[in-house]
């Protein structure tokens, strides 16, 4: 289990929880706008090309955000 995972389940506390729901807010509003998708798939930052973290990644695929759109 991910750090993140144990977050949004709330085992870490009703803090951590509300925490990590603003956090995938906060990651869909900003991929929406400065991330873009290669032809293979990969999602990369639209200022500096760099690769987005897994982790950054598990915060919008949990939003439901369509990965594909971005």
């Amino acid at each position: 289990m991910t750090r993140f995972q144990m977050e949004i389940s709330g085992k870490l506390g009703e803090w951590w929880r509300n925490n990590a729901e603003k956090e995938v807010i906060n990651a869909i509003e900003y991929a929406s706008e400065n991330a873009f998708v290669e032809g293979d798939g990969a999602i990369l930052w639209k200022s500096s090309y760099n690769y987005l973290p897994d982790d950054y990644c598990e915060k919008l695929e949990y939003g439901g955000y369509n990965l594909k759109n971005v």
